[in-house]
C-alpha cells in the first residue's frame, strides 16, 4: 500500500471518529435538554397545583426551580403565583417579602397592567420600609383606576346618602364590589358602615377644609 493511500485511509477513520463524538456529543446534548424540559414542566404543573390548592410551601419547592430558569422568568402567571408563594411563607429576616417584591416587579415587567401584582407590592412596600415606593405606585394605580380601593388603603368605609338610597341591600352590594375588585388580603378587612351624621357630614367636612385653609390644622 502505497504512502498516499495510507495517508487517506487514515484519514478517513479519523474522519469517521469524529463524526461519532460529534453525533453522540449531540445526542447526549438533546437528551438533556429534553429531560430539563420535561422537568421544568413538571415543576411547573405542580407547583401551580399546590398554588391552586393554597399549599404555599409545596408551591414554593416546585416553582423556585422553575422560575429560576430562561423559560420560567418569561412566565407571568407562574411569577405571581411563586411570588404569592414566598410572601406568605414567613422569615425572621424578612426574606419573604424581599423576593415576594422581586417577583412581584417581574411580573409588571413582562405585564405591566397585571394589577393583582400591583397590589401585592402595595401590601409589601411598606412592610419593607419602601414607603415612597408605595406611594408611587399608588399613585399609579389610582390614575388608572381612581376607585381603587386597595390602592386608596382603606380599613374603614362610609356610605353616606338618603335613606332610602343607602339601604342595608345597597351596603350588601357595595361590601361586594369592594371585595371582587380587591385582593383578598384586603378586601377581607374592610368594613363598610353607614353615616350617623345624616346631613351634618357636609358641613363638618366643609368645616374641616375652611379651618384647614385658615388656621392650618385639621
Amino acid at each position: 500500500m502505497s504512502l498516499r493511500a495510507q495517508t487517506v485511509r487514515r484519514l478517513a477513520v479519523l474522519f469517521a471518529a469524529v463524526l461519532v463524538m460529534v453525533g453522540t456529543g449531540a445526542a447526549l446534548y438533546w437528551r438533556n435538554e429534553h429531560q430539563k424540559n420535561v422537568r421544568m414542566a413538571e415543576a411547573r404543573t405542580a407547583g401551580m397545583a399546590a398554588y391552586q390548592a393554597g399549599d404555599y410551601r409545596a408551591a414554593l419547592d416546585s416553582l423556585k426551580y422553575y422560575v429560576a430558569r430562561e423559560k420560567g422568568k418569561e412566565d407571568p402567571e407562574a411569577l405571581y403565583a411563586y411570588g404569592v408563594s414566598r410572601s406568605r411563607l414567613e422569615e425572621p429576616n424578612g426574606k419573604h417579602i424581599s423576593e415576594g417584591i422581586t417577583a412581584f416587579n417581574a411580573v409588571l415587567q413582562l405585564e405591566p397592567g397585571h394589577a393583582e401584582a400591583k397590589h401585592r407590592l402595595l401590601e409589601l412596600y411598606p412592610r419593607a420600609a419602601k414607603n415612597t415606593e408605595a406611594i408611587e405606585l399608588a399613585d399609579r394605580v389610582l390614575v388608572d383606576n381612581p376607585s381603587d380601593v386597595s390602592a386608596l388603603n382603606l380599613d374603614d368605609v362610609v356610605l353616606s346618602g338618603p335613606p332610602d338610597v343607602v339601604t342595608e341591600a345597597f351596603r350588601a352590594a357595595a361590601l361586594a364590589t369592594i371585595r371582587r375588585r380587591t385582593i383578598p388580603s384586603v378586601g377581607e378587612h374592610v368594613s363598610l358602615r353607614f353615616d350617623s351624621l345624616g346631613d351634618d357630614d357636609v358641613l363638618l367636612g366643609a368645616a374641616v377644609l375652611v379651618r384647614s385653609a385658615e388656621l392650618g390644622v385639621a
